[in-house]
């Protein structure tokens, strides 16, 4: 793994365990998030500091999911980027209802802080698990049960 890649694998430690100051010890000062637009409770936008992205984003996730980021693979990019390819998996809090969600990160670097994330999740699947688990209950349109 890169000195990037470890930067990052920490960053998706520290989010699963909840550590805020190591969240934000690995985030530069001028950091800022892009995360992808449709996602549920007005989440997709522009995140324009490490506190925003940790209280409005972060935050509002660990409110009404429990969820985490599996990566999977770390690519070097050209430049001073890393994409980060992997699942979130979770469960709405209220509903109790799983997802699974593949995501791409794009990850940008200043020395070891990440300066950039930018986000592509389906966020389809994160609105569905804030909705109650139908437990089949629900009508086959194609056929009419």
């Amino acid at each position: 793994m890169t000195d990037r890649a470890e930067v990052a694998a920490g960053l998706y430690r520290s989010l699963a365990e909840g550590n805020r100051g190591d969240i934000l010890s690995r985030l530069h000062p001028t950091f800022s998030g892009h995360t992808t637009a449709g996602l549920p409770l007005g989440l997709g936008g522009v995140y324009g500091s490490p506190q925003t992205m940790l209280r409005d984003f972060w935050g509002q996730i660990a409110r009404s999911w429990i969820a985490a980021a599996y990566p999977s693979e770390y690519l070097p990019l050209d430049d001073d980027r890393l994409l980060v390819r992997g699942v979130y998996r979770g469960r709405g809090k209220k509903s109790g209802t799983e997802f699974d969600a593949e995501f791409v990160h794009i990850l940008r670097f200043d020395g070891d802080r990440i300066v950039e994330l930018t986000q592509l999740t389906d966020s389809a699947r994160w609105a569905h698990a804030l909705e109650p688990e139908t437990n089949g209950s629900e009508t086959n349109m194609e056929d009419g049960r």
